[in-house]
């Protein structure tokens, strides 16, 4: 045996990971784009704060003008935190649903609702949170991965589509959460009154 012949060995490639460390690594991917937009929550709902106090203090200083800067400014800011609220719970909603699998078949019944509500998310999120835009877009990849790493054919695997029910539920679901959890926290008083006090 040649000497050379033995350091020119190929590498042997590593075995494919098992589903559920496959579908762990997404979870995992998924639950570090949910930390990143609770805190961005968090900001968001601060500065929510200020500008509604920013708001009442100009109508007690009579200075309505400044006041509907504040509530317009807040009325954006509300707009984008019911957005960042929608995608957090449909984050977490993905993950549920991801710790859930036990097969390839369940996976592959799942997986176009799964890739359709990764996509809406990161329509939804790249004008507000670019980076975490960008890491759906590697969670989406590491799916991908687990599909074609357990050997289904990429046929059965259909387009993600808003359409799709699945993914009409889950953003409905999501929707109907956030909304709920804007009305609980009351994290922002009704400040049209406030507006409309002309």
């Amino acid at each position: 045996m040649n000497l050379m012949n033995l350091f020119r060995r190929k590498k042997s490639q590593p075995p494919p990971k098992p589903l559920r460390d496959k579908l762990n690594e997404v979870t995992t991917k998924l639950t570090l784009i949910s930390e990143r937009i609770k805190q961005r929550q968090n900001q968001y709902s601060a500065r929510s704060k200020e500008l509604f106090e920013a708001c009442v203090k100009s109508l007690m200083s009579s200075e309505k003008d400044k006041a509907i800067v504040y509530a317009n400014e807040l009325s954006n800011m509300r707009k984008t935190m019911s957005t960042v609220m929608k995608s957090q719970f449909s984050i977490e909603g993905l993950i549920n649903r991801l710790q859930t699998i036990n097969d390839v078949a369940e996976l592959r019944e799942v997986i176009s609702p799964i890739k359709g509500v990764l996509d809406d998310l990161k329509g939804q999120l790249s004008g507000i949170l670019p980076n975490a835009s960008r890491s759906i877009r590697e969670v989406e990849e590491a799916v991908e991965d687990a599909i074609y790493g357990i050997g289904t054919v990429s046929d059965t695997i259909v387009e993600p589509s808003v359409n799709d029910e699945e993914v009409r539920k889950i953003l409905m679901e999501a929707s109907e959460v956030a909304a709920q959890r804007l009305k609980d926290e009351k994290v922002i008083e009704d400040f049209n009154e406030a507006v409309s006090y002309r």
